[in-house]
């Protein structure tokens, strides 16, 4: 993954509020999340975003509580990863 440069990211260019839209609801974000998905540094964007858990904003198109939901099923499929790595050891054991 890339390094996140944000002097090349779009919101640099939008206004903050169109990132911190009052309202909570998906809609409310649209806007941001359109910017987000045309720019160079999403995906670096979003990894970083997704190091502070409760940080408010659209980052990397995803709002606080998707980044949750996110961290959420990582954390998931980590662990579902790491329990067929110890059955794959016990059967070949």
């Amino acid at each position: 993954m890339r390094a996140l440069d944000w002097t090349k990211a779009a919101c640099t260019t939008a206004s903050a509020d169109l990132f911190f839209p009052e309202s909570k609801t998906p809609k409310a974000s649209d806007a941001a999340r359109a910017t987000c998905l045309g720019c160079s540094q999403l995906v670096a964007c979003r990894e970083w975003a997704l190091g502070f858990p409760e940080m408010p904003g659209v980052y990397g198109a995803m709002s606080m509580h998707e980044r949750r939901m996110e961290r959420r099923r990582r954390r998931k499929a980590a662990a579902a990863a790491a329990v067929g790595e110890q059955t794959t050891r016990d059967e070949a054991a």
